[in-house]
Order: C-alpha cells, then sequence, then structure tokens
C-alpha cells in the first residue's frame, strides 16, 4: 500500500511538472501510449486493463492540483490545449523548411550544422518564414529528431538513425506484447520519448540525452532477440563508452572555459579576455561577435571589427546581423564592392529585409 501511495504522489509530481512545464508533446505521448496499450491489451484479453488508466487519472489529478495553485484557474492547461488545438506553434511551416533543405543538400550539411545554414532555407520576411528566426535569431532544431539528423548527416545517415529508432521502437512493443508489467511502462516511457522527439528538442540536451540513453538500455537488455545481434564483448562497449565520456568531458571544459572567458570579457570590456576565449575555442562565434562589438565601439578599429564579421561569417554564413554589420562597417570603410557583396547575400536570403535597404540612405 506504501508503494501504491508513494508511486502515486510521484506520478501526480510528475505530470504537474510536465504542465508547469508546457510540455506538451511530452503530455500527448504518454496519453497516446497508454491509448495503444488499452486497445492492444483490450483485444488480447478480451476486458478492459484499468490498472493501465493510471497516466489518464494521474494527469486529471495534476491538473486539479495545478489550477488550485494558480490564481487563474485552468488558464494554463487550457492554453496548453489550445495551442495543440490551433496549431499554432509554426512547426509544420519549420518541416517544411527543412525538407527543402534536405532536398537541396542530400549528402547533409554536417554535424550540428543546422542552426548555422537553416536561416539560408528559412523563408525571412515571407508568410512561409519559419518561426523564431530574424535579424538577431536563430532557429537551432527543426523540432523533429529525424529531419535535424537527416538534414546534419545526409539521407543516408538520416534513413540509419530511423532504423535504429525503429527498431528500438518494434522492440519495446514486442517486449510488451510478450512481457510483464514493467514492460508495459517502458514501452509506455518509450513510445513518449519518441512522439516527443517528432515535435520538440529531445535528445539534443544533456540530460533529455541520458535519460534516454537509460531507457534505451532498458530497452535493449528486456529485448529477446538482442542476444543473437550484438556481438561485441562488454570490454569493447565499456571502453568505448568510457572514451566517449572522457571525450565529452573535455570538450565541456573547452566550451564552458570559452564561454566564460568570453562574458567575463564582455562584461569587463576586457578585449584581450575576449580573445583568449576565442582562442581555446575557435568555434565559439558568441566570443567572435562580442569582439566586433569591442572592436567597434571600445577599440575604435573598424578594419578590425570587420575582420571579426568575417571570421563570424565563416562559421556562420547566413547570420542577417553580421551580414548587414559587414555592409555597413564596408560602407563606413569606403569599401563599396564588399558593402555591396554582402548587402546582396542579405537580399538573397531576406528580401524585406528594412535595415538592409536604410543602408543606402548611407550612401
Amino acid at each position: 500500500m506504501i508503494k501504491v501511495v508513494t508511486g502515486g504522489i510521484s506520478l501526480i509530481v510528475l505530470v504537474h511538472l510536465l504542465v508547469e512545464s508546457n510540455t506538451r508533446g511530452t503530455i500527448l505521448g504518454l496519453l497516446g501510449a497508454e491509448l495503444l496499450v488499452l486497445l492492444v491489451l483490450l483485444v488480447k484479453n478480451k476486458r478492459f486493463p484499468l490498472k493501465y488508466i493510471t497516466i489518464s487519472a494521474m494527469f486529471g489529478a495534476a491538473v486539479v492540483t495545478f489550477s488550485i495553485a494558480q490564481s487563474n484557474g485552468f488558464s494554463k492547461f487550457q492554453y496548453q490545449v489550445l495551442t495543440i488545438k490551433e496549431l499554432n506553434s509554426g512547426r509544420e511551416t519549420v518541416f517544411r523548411n527543412t525538407i527543402d533543405m534536405i532536398a537541396q543538400n542530400p549528402a547533409g550539411i554536417g554535424v550540428n550544422n543546422f542552426e548555422y545554414i537553416h536561416q539560408k532555407y528559412a523563408k525571412m520576411g515571407t508568410p512561409e518564414s519559419s518561426p523564431y528566426v530574424s535579424n538577431y535569431s536563430i532557429l537551432p532544431t527543426p523540432y523533429n529528431i529525424i529531419l535535424k539528423l537527416t538534414s546534419e548527416l545526409g539521407l543516408l545517415g538520416g534513413s540509419m538513425f530511423l532504423v535504429l529508432l525503429s527498431w528500438l521502437f518494434i522492440q519495446s512493443f514486442m517486449s510488451f506484447l510478450k512481457g510483464n508489467v514493467v514492460d508495459v511502462w517502458v514501452f509506455m516511457a518509450v513510445f513518449s520519448v519518441l512522439f516527443h522527439a517528432m515535435f520538440s528538442s529531445v535528445f539534443l540536451t544533456p540530460v533529455s540525452l541520458f535519460f534516454s540513453l537509460l531507457l534505451f538500455s532498458v530497452v535493449i537488455s528486456r529485448a529477446k532477440s538482442t542476444k543473437t545481434i550484438f556481438f561485441i564483448s562488454r570490454q569493447a562497449v565499456a571502453g568505448l563508452c568510457l572514451s566517449l565520456i572522457f571525450l565529452t568531458v573535455i570538450l565541456s571544459v573547452i566550451k564552458s572555459t570559452s564561454s566564460y572567458l568570453t562574458n567575463l570579457g564582455y562584461k569587463l570590456g576586457d578585449t584581450q579576455k575576449v580573445e583568449k576565449a576565442l582562442e581555446i575555442n575557435p568555434y565559439n562565434y558568441i566570443a567572435a561577435m562580442r569582439l566586433v562589438e569591442l572592436y567597434l565601439y571600445k577599440e575604435g578599429d573598424q578594419r578590425e571589427a570587420l575582420n571579426r564579421v568575417e571570421y563570424v561569417l565563416s562559421i556562420y554564413p547566413y547570420n542577417v546581423d553580421m551580414l548587414i554589420k559587414a555592409s555597413e562597417i564596408a560602407l563606413e570603410l569606403e569599401l563599396n564592392d564588399k558593402s555591396e557583396y554582402y548587402k546582396e547575400k542579405v537580399l538573397e536570403i531576406y528580401p524585406d529585409n528594412e535595415r538592409i535597404k536604410h543602408l543606402d540612405l548611407a550612401r
């Protein structure tokens, strides 16, 4: 009885957090998984499995307790339902633009390059524009893990990951059909995670990736067919995992140190600290962007500022703000051909940009 009460309270708290954090994809995934489980068990056992409506019951309890705690009643929950119903998140526009991006780059644009390249295909300033993309903001992910992987790794790489995720889903489903109550709950979790990954940034943050790896490890350990599929020794797997962990730690330290020096140097107006940050991590385009401002406004060195803008553009070629700034600085330096070149680059991807149009007034 104590376990049941403790489990129920824990589930209410977890679903309560899901409501609070607006994770609609996870909520819908859990409810969808529960519905599928109920239908399968109803067909299989010819009776309604009441014990598996826990998700719906706990979700209802969480909504009620959350609403009581809020002075505006059910507005939070109503907002989530309405945004799902109206489909006003802009996801479908991102999906279409990303598919166009894949069609023009079937071999992929490179690992983790989506945020740097998507602005070229975002159709800014039009009704088909990807949301959250503008002069100053970027879209780091298409909110769909398959589109993310396919756009970066190409059709071949994306297909491989699609096969892998499909295999994990099928294995969890087969374990659910043939296993016990633990396998039922594991399948619900897998269904929810994969469903959410089709509409959000699942797998792209350390916490969600860590949770997903644990979950998929459970799926593999409980799958009946894995013994005849994997022939790699445990020592080799452990060595590979330790090597990846060690490499991840090193890269994280480098990235964190560079970010720390960037923020500290920019706050203090210390150009050398920011230069050091860029030296530690040459791909820290934020540091390069900070150097543009420091050289432009603190050091008063427009030519060096232009060099830094061009450095940013070597990493991030479709950053509209940097392209406009390059055109502006080149114009100030009377490098008219270069200014016109960057202006045309802006107009290629953002034809109605007001900032670049007004640049003519300075001529």
